[in-house]
């Protein structure tokens, strides 16, 4: 097991670096929430907080019963191991218990961002691209709820990578710019030569290039 948690800490390295800054927490803490992808842990505190008090918790995420679909941390280690070409439970997997099944309990400001993956869209994307659109779609979502004063937050290029980290896809950025190309997504201009992926919605800023 020391082995496997190794493995799996050292396919992390930038990404837990990150987070340690941000959230101020240990390697051990971090070693010890996986197989939880660092950056999944930073945004599944963020992404709780939305929900009103007792829906969708970040406790109940991690302990609910695998036998319900709400896909939680007890479905994704059930179903998923250290072996799999994705050990860890990323940013996207988050998409299934805090949207499809608590979407009536979010508010409209980041309901209208999550809407956008509509099953129309769905159905054209490959699932690697559903994945970074997911992604996308929460980063901007949890973003725009702290006033996108969260540099790790915003959905761009850098961050992005990271979300993906040590799992599967090595092309996030690749895979967004693709999404941009098909008018998915836009990318908007922040100032100071910085930009993020973002959908446009009546709640967001449309100003894109």
């Amino acid at each position: 097991w020391n082995g496997i948690v190794s493995d799996l800490y050292n396919a992390t390295i930038d990404t837990r670096e990150l987070v340690q800054k941000r959230a101020k927490i240990s390697d051990n803490q971090l070693k010890n929430i996986l197989p939880i992808h660092p950056y999944t842990a930073l945004l599944l505190k963020h992404i709780s907080s939305a929900f009103g008090s007792n829906q969708r918790s970040m406790f109940e995420f991690i302990g609910k019963n695998s036998e319900d679909d709400s896909k939680g941390f007890q479905w994704f280690i059930e179903n998923y191991g250290p072996y799999d070409a994705d050990p860890f439970l990323t940013v996207d997997m988050l998409w299934n218990y805090f949207y499809e099944k608590g979407r009536d309990s979010l508010s409209s400001e980041i309901r209208s961002i999550l809407d956008c993956y509509s099953p129309t869209t769905a159905e054209e994307l490959r699932n690697d691209q559903k994945r970074v659109f997911k992604t996308i779609l929460l980063l901007q979502a949890i973003s725009q709820k702290v006033g996108d004063t969260v540099e790790l937050f915003i959905p761009n290029e850098k961050n992005i990578e990271n979300a993906f980290e040590g799992s599967e896809i090595v092309n996030a950025r690749s895979i967004a710019e693709g999404l941009v190309r098909e008018n998915i997504i836009y990318t908007k201009h922040l100032g100071n030569n910085k930009y993020q992926y973002s959908v446009l919605t009546s709640a967001t800023d449309t100003k894109v290039i």
